[in-house]
């Protein structure tokens, strides 16, 4: 998508977009050592068959600083790019925004992809990998052509939440376990 970006916009828009881009890096980055620290826990359950109100709230608490750090991102973030640009990617203010939506749209989806880990369905999760890929850049030329640099976005938005329904389907299919309190 970007070089098909910088191939129709030019330079300017391409430099927006990949600058808009590292917020969805820079959460994947700390996604990742969330991850490694949940890990070992979330294994342990599994093998037992069960959820834990331990891993609720890890996930809880988890999911609350997401939303509220991404709620901040799109209430104050056109201040901090201002500043720290200097007004000069300014324009980048409203991919950012779609960006922190994605980031929100994975939180329903924490601790799925694990499970299928857990249960070495790799061939299952090469085939949607696979179709992530083969969906976002079929989504991203036709949204791309329509609407601009944000149509790049919104088609990574379409292939994040395919993805997520379809390791949420596999993995109710292979464990019927929901991590959710009990009232």
């Amino acid at each position: 998508d970007r070089l098909f970006i910088s191939y129709l916009y030019g330079p300017g828009q391409f430099v927006l977009y990949t600058y808009s881009g590292k917020i969805n890096n820079f959460f994947n980055e700390i996604s990742e050592q969330f991850q490694n620290a949940y890990n070992p826990k979330l294994y342990q359950f599994i093998s037992l068959g069960r959820g834990s109100s331990e891993l609720n709230f890890i996930f809880f608490t988890w999911s609350v600083i997401v939303f509220y750090v991404n709620s901040i991102i799109i209430v104050f973030g056109g201040f901090f790019v201002d500043w720290i640009s200097n007004s000069l990617f300014i324009d980048a203010i409203p991919i950012i925004n779609i960006y922190s939506c994605v980031i929100i749209l994975t939180l329903p989806f924490i601790g799925n992809f694990e499970i299928l880990v857990y249960n070495k369905e790799s061939k299952y999760l090469f085939i949607v990998s696979i179709l992530h890929g083969f969906l976002t850049i079929s989504i991203g030329y036709f949204l791309i052509l329509k609407t601009g640099i944000i149509g790049g976005v919104i088609s990574f938005w379409i292939g994040t939440l395919f993805t997520g329904i379809m390791y949420f389907l596999r993995k109710r299919g292979l464990k019927r376990i929901y991590f959710k309190e009990k009232t």
